[in-house]
């Protein structure tokens, strides 16, 4: 008898894009902030105002766009004909990999150094995948996979100095080789940043 498999990844994450702009797009960016006293994610919040070939933050992403659940801040409910198991320790995914699941890993961001990158974060909390589809009979763990991506960037303040960042997001869900991926669409944002990888900065592994 089929049963019925629903999968939810909800709480905490968002939406992140990221692009590249060319020396004197930057340059632009860098004196409207200047001259107006912006932080950089204000400005990145209305970019087509500035940069009018630019068509909103969110089409930033000609190096990656990602949606998903934060890996450290998201939670994650499994339902077999509406009986449901929630795994919400601070790693939900640690505790779905032992009970057999697999786990994909792939790392996105620019990593050449020869290019300005901007990464935009949109942090939301919601849903972020609602899953429903059907298995005749057990649900084996073992079909069950979770991709991930980890987001990789680095930020280079206004005084030069060099933060290196990492967001982790569940962007999807397979089965037996079979994407059942649903997004939730039913989140809220709860706020923006924005960081700046300037020309030439190598990216740390």
């Amino acid at each position: 008898m089929a049963k019925k498999i629903q999968i939810r990844v909800y709480g905490y994450g968002g939406e992140i894009v990221q692009d590249t702009f060319t020396d004197h797009e930057v340059q632009q960016i860098d004196d409207y902030i200047e001259e107006n006293g912006e932080e950089l994610i204000n400005v990145m919040a209305e970019i087509e105002e500035i940069l009018p070939e630019r068509y909103g933050w969110y089409e930033c992403d000609g190096v990656s766009h990602t949606y998903g659940g934060f890996m450290d801040s998201c939670k994650i409910s499994i339902g077999i004909d509406e009986e449901w198991t929630d795994y919400n320790d601070d790693f939900p995914l640690n505790d779905i990999e032992e009970i057999g699941a697999q786990i994909s890993y792939e790392e996105v961001g620019y990593f050449d150094g020869d290019a300005n990158v901007i990464t935009i974060i949109s942090e939301e909390k919601g849903v972020f995948l609602d899953c429903t589809f059907e298995v005749e009979g057990e649900l084996d763990y073992s079909k069950l996979k979770f991709e991930t991506k980890d987001v990789v960037f680095q930020h280079v303040d206004e005084y030069g100095e060099e933060y290196f960042y990492e967001q982790s997001l569940i962007t999807g869900i397979s089965y037996d080789d079979e994407d059942v991926s649903e997004h939730g669409g039913d989140s809220r944002g709860k706020g923006m940043s924005a960081y700046i990888q300037r020309k030439n900065t190598e990216v740390v592994d």
